[in-house]
C-alpha cells in the first residue's frame, strides 16, 4: 500500500493508492498434473491385465511365488503415493505440477513391468499348437540361415561383442526416456506419455499374439546353440506345456516371447521417442540397428519374428493416432504449458 501526502492550503490530504496483488494461478487440472487420456488408458488397461491375471492363474491351476520378492511390489506405491498428494496438495509453483506429471508416469511405468513379464506364461498355460515349422518355412522362403549366420559371427570376435552389448542395452533402454526426457519440457513431457503409450500397447499385443500363436527358441528347430543361452527359455516353455511347472516364480521370469519380437519393437519405440533429440536419436539409432540385427546374427529369433515386431510397433503408430491421442497431449502440454512459462522446446 502506498501513501501519497499533499499539501493544500493549510489542509493536508492524504490519498491512498490502491495495492497491486499478483493473481493467484487457479488450480491446475488433473490432466496437467499427470492423469491425461493416455495416462488413464494406459492405467485402464493395467487395471484389466491385474484383475485378468487374478481369474486366470485360479482357472489354470497356476499360482505365482512372490515369497522373497514381495517388496518389489511396493516400488509402484511410492510414486504413486506421491502423485496423490501432489494431486491433493498442488501447490503454486508449476515445478510442482511437472513432478507430479513424472511420478505417474514412474507408477505406470512399475506397474506395467510388473504385471506383464507373467502373462507370458499363463499364455503358454493354454497349450496352443506350436507355430515353428511355420516360422523355419519363413525363413526358408526369406532366406535366413540363422545357422551360418550366427557362425559368421562367432567367426569375427569384435563385432559379435559390439552385438552382444547392443542387444543386452535393451532394458536399460527401457528406462531411459524416464531420466533423460525433461520435466520442464512440455515437449519432452508429451514423449514421456507417448512412449508409455506405444511400450504398453506394443507389450500387450505381442503377449496376446504369443498366448494365441505361441513358438519355442528356434535354437529347438534349428539344433544349434544360439550366442545367448536359450536352455532356460526352452526349459520353460517345455515344463510350462507340460504341466510340470504351475508355480511361477517371480524371481527367475524369463522373456519367451519368440514371434513378434518384442526387442525390434522395443527398439523403435525407444528411438522413435527421441527422435526430436538429435543429440541422443543419432546413437540410439546406431545401437538399435545393432540391437535388430543380433537378434538374427546371434541366432535369437527367427527372421519373420522382425517383421512381425515391426509391424506391430507400426500398428501402435497407427492406433495412437486414429485415438487422437497427439491432440489431446498437445492440449495439456502446449497452451497451458506455454501460459505459465514453461518451455514447449
Amino acid at each position: 500500500m502506498t501513501i501519497q501526502i499533499a499539501e493544500r492550503g493549510p489542509i493536508m490530504s492524504i490519498a491512498v493508492a490502491p495495492e497491486y496483488r499478483v493473481p493467484k494461478p487457479s488450480r491446475p487440472s488433473l490432466a496437467m498434473l499427470g492423469l491425461n487420456r493416455v495416462a488413464i488408458t494406459l492405467l485402464s488397461v493395467e487395471l484389466v491385465l491385474i484383475a485378468l491375471s487374478s481369474v486366470l492363474y485360479p482357472l489354470l491351476g497356476l499360482s505365482l511365488v512372490v515369497q522373497g520378492v514381495w517388496q518389489i511390489f511396493l516400488i509402484p506405491m511410492a510414486p504413486l503415493l506421491l502423485w496423490i498428494y501432489l494431486a491433493r496438495e498442488p501447490g503454486r509453483a508449476p515445478w510442482d505440477w511437472a513432478v507430479a506429471d513424472r511420478m505417474l508416469a514412474l507408477a505406470t511405468f512399475c506397474i506395467l513391468s510388473m504385471a506383464l513379464p507373467q502373462f507370458q506364461y499363463i499364455g503358454l498355460a493354454f497349450k496352443r499348437p506350436l507355430i515353428d515349422e511355420w516360422l523355419v518355412w519363413s525363413d526358408s522362403m526369406m532366406r535366413v540361415n540363422l545357422v551360418e549366420w550366427t557362425g559368421w559371427s562367432r567367426q569375427h570376435v569384435w563385432f559379435m561383442r559390439w552385438l552382444i552389448v547392443a542387444y543386452a542395452s535393451f532394458g536399460q533402454q527401457l528406462c531411459l526416456p524416464l531420466v533423460a526426457l525433461g520435466i520442464r519440457n512440455a515437449k519432452d513431457r508429451a514423449a514421456l506419455w507417448e512412449y508409455l503409450f506405444h511400450l504398453t500397447m506394443c507389450s500387450t499385443f505381442t503377449i496376446l499374439v504369443f498366448a494365441l500363436l505361441p513358438s519355442n527358441s528356434s535354437s529347438t528347430l534349428y539344433n544349434f546353440q544360439p550366442v545367448f543361452s536359450q536352455t532356460t527359455v526352452v526349459k520353460h516353455i517345455a515344463e510350462m506345456r507340460s504341466g510340470q511347472m504351475t508355480r511361477i516364480d517371480f524371481r527367475i521370469l524369463e522373456g519367451l516371447v519368440s514371434f513378434p519380437s518384442m526387442h525390434v519393437a522395443g527398439a523403435m519405440i525407444v528411438t522413435w521417442t527421441f527422435r526430436h533429440k538429435r543429440w541422443l536419436l543419432v546413437p540410439l539409432f546406431v545401437v538399435n540397428v545393432s540391437l535388430i540385427a543380433s537378434t538374427l546374427l546371434l541366432g535369437i529369433h527367427y527372421g519373420i519374428d522382425l517383421i512381425a515386431g515391426a509391424l506391430v510397433f507400426l500398428g501402435s503408430l497407427w492406433a495412437f493416432r486414429r485415438g487422437h491421442y497427439p491432440t489431446a497431449l498437445q492440449s495439456v502440454y502446449a497452451a497451458p504449458m506455454a501460459s505459465i512459462g514453461f518451455r514447449k522446446q
